[in-house]
C-alpha cells in the first residue's frame, strides 16, 4: 500500500476524523470508498453501506424463501394480529 498526503483545511481534518469515528472506519478507508463510489461500474455495489456489506453472506436462506411472507408473519405477530 502506498501512502498519500493531502493538504486540506484544519476544519476538514476535524470533520473527517469525526465522520470516520462515527462510521467506525479510518479516513483512508472513507477516501478509498469515495473513490470507488464515483465509478459507474461500482454504482450498484456502493448503494449498500459498509456495515451491511461487511455482514452480507453470513446466513443462507432456502431458494424458496418468501421475504414478503416472512415479514407479514413477523409484523402480524408483533402487532398481535395472529
Amino acid at each position: 500500500m502506498t501512502k498519500l498526503t493531502l493538504s486540506v483545511p484544519d476544519k476538514d481534518i476535524v470533520l473527517a476524523r469525526k465522520r470516520a469515528k462515527t462510521r467506525g472506519t479510518s479516513i483512508s478507508a472513507m477516501f478509498s470508498e469515495w473513490l470507488h463510489a464515483e465509478t459507474p461500474e461500482n454504482a450498484k455495489h456502493n448503494k449498500i453501506g459498509p456495515l451491511t456489506r461487511s455482514i452480507s453472506g453470513i446466513i443462507s436462506l432456502p431458494d424458496d424463501f418468501d421475504e414478503k411472507e416472512a415479514m407479514s408473519e413477523i409484523l402480524s405477530e408483533k402487532y398481535g394480529l395472529k
